[in-house]
């Protein structure tokens, strides 16, 4: 499996996990630290394996 395709079907994981984190009822000062884990997490894999994806 090509590393490129790896690291979307990830990015695509940490997508579903930012839409259910959006869906949740709690306030989002007590779902705050979570949506910041995982978007640096989806930024590192960006930054330093996708830099042609940067703006």
């Amino acid at each position: 499996m090509d590393f490129d395709v790896i690291i979307d079907l990830e990015l695509d994981k940490i997508d579903n996990i930012l839409k259910k984190i959006d869906e949740d009822p709690e306030l989002d000062d007590v779902k705050s630290t979570e949506p910041n884990l995982w978007n640096g997490m989806s930024n590192f894999m960006v930054v330093f394996t996708k830099p042609h994806y940067l703006p």
